[in-house]
């Protein structure tokens, strides 16, 4: 009888295990495509300077500023203002406040678990609808 005592505390384990790494494996991938999405807010972010100080501190990333950037090379806008994006880091120097960063991280890792959990719903409420409509 110790056997099948054995044999289910082994399975019941294996099954820890199991949903300790899926649990593990979502949320690397919800770390990643928040990852991705952060980075694509700086690529797609601008920042409007108007005066020679704010040319020597370009800050970009969406939402919270996390890159700063020396883009004084160019000349200070005359009477109007330049809408500047993010630019090669080798050719303007390039800080990075990771502080901000991980802000950004959290922010766009709670926004990708809250429209999966979103989605995943929806899908359940059209195929209940579906399921009335195939039944009547």
């Amino acid at each position: 009888m110790s056997y099948g005592c054995d044999l289910l505390r082994l399975t019941e384990a294996m099954a820890a295990v199991g949903n300790a790494l899926r649990l593990v494996w979502k949320a690397l991938a919800v770390g990643a495509l928040a990852c991705v999405l952060v980075v694509l807010g700086l690529l797609v972010d601008s920042s409007r300077v108007s005066t020679a100080g704010e040319l020597a501190d370009v800050r970009l990333g969406l939402p919270f500023d996390w890159v700063h950037q020396d883009q004084s090379w160019m000349d200070p806008p005359a009477g109007s203002a330049y809408d500047l994006r993010f630019r090669l880091p080798q050719e303007n120097p390039t800080q990075v406040s990771v502080g901000m960063f991980a802000a950004n991280l959290a922010l766009a890792s709670v926004a990708v678990v809250l429209a999966w959990a979103g989605l995943r719903r929806l899908v359940a409420h059209l195929a209940r609808q579906g399921a009335v409509h195939v039944s009547t």
